[in-house]
């Protein structure tokens, strides 16, 4: 899974300039907070499914 992350940052003349990023999710699993693995979507420490 892909997800935009969008830094803004001033330029040298004082405007906004915006820059996306892509970057890899990591799912992490709410109840005890370890990566979830995206192939079975569910937690290997507490079998927590999303």
């Amino acid at each position: 899974m892909k997800i935009e992350k969008l830094n803004r940052s001033k330029t040298e003349n004082g405007k906004d300039e915006e820059k996306i990023q892509f970057g890899e999710k990591t799912l992490v699993c709410f109840a005890c907070g370890h990566k979830i693995n995206d192939a079975t979507k569910k937690c290997p420490y507490c079998g927590t499914k999303i």
